[in-house]
């Protein structure tokens, strides 16, 4: 029976080209487990290494705005140019505050390059001490950026991906029901000077939701 050994190293700094002699080493955790186990939960080894963050809104939440050419944007992430990483979106989670309109239409919009497709957002307002990693207690902040508010020229939005379970919520002024939470799965990967926005594609009255997104940064291909 063959003896497998592996290496303890950070995942989060590694970035072997294409073809290089040796890519098939084994790489481990630091509890001695393979990273092609699931010795521990899914984003365990990403998020012990402090490189799973977590962004949100204020518990009044935020009313998704209608895509529109130039965007009042309420919540998003901006991956900004020269940040060296690439990041995976992991999932969003909405829950409706109570109030008498419904939620939806809610879809992500993504939009880059931004230096060839409208530019950068701005009038940028970060969420503050709500966008941290999720190794609780560490200090470690994300090189991205969740807002709740900005100015995108989103001439190059195409890109629009309805957020399923997220549409035709009740309209109620209590809570009736739980947040509804969309896992990406690795669907998404945002490489530097993009962007992902929050959007409703349903005109009419909204209700206002809080959000929440995690996500991970890994080093870029260069």
């Amino acid at each position: 029976m063959p003896i497998v050994f592996g290496t303890a190293a950070n995942p989060v700094a590694a970035n072997v080209p294409d073809g290089t002699q040796g890519a098939a080493a084994l790489t481990s955790g630091r509890q001695g487990d393979m990273l092609v186990s699931e010795l521990h939960g899914k984003y365990w080894s990403s998020a012990f290494r402090g490189n799973v963050f977590l962004g949100a809104t204020l518990a009044a939440g935020i009313v998704v705005p209608f895509n529109a050419a130039t965007l009042a944007a309420k919540f998003g992430l901006w991956n900004p140019a020269g940040s060296g990483r690439v990041v995976e979106l992991i999932d969003i989670c909405l829950l409706q505050v109570p109030g008498s309109a419904l939620i939806t239409g809610c879809a992500l919009g993504f939009q880059g390059p931004l230096a060839t497709t409208g530019g950068p957002p701005t009038s940028v307002t970060n969420t503050a001490g709500l966008n941290a990693s999720t190794r609780i207690g560490s200090g470690i902040t994300p090189v991205s950026t969740v807002y709740t508010a900005a100015t995108l020229t989103n001439v190059a939005i195409s890109n629009i991906s309805p957020l399923y379970g997220l549409y035709n919520n009740v309209a109620t002024t209590v809570i009736t029901q739980g947040p509804t939470v969309v896992p990406f799965d690795g669907k998404f990967a945002l490489p530097p000077d993009t962007l992902c926005t929050l959007v409703n594609t349903i005109t009419g009255t909204q209700s206002a939701a809080f959000v929440s997104l995690t996500y991970a940064e890994w080093q870029a291909v260069t």
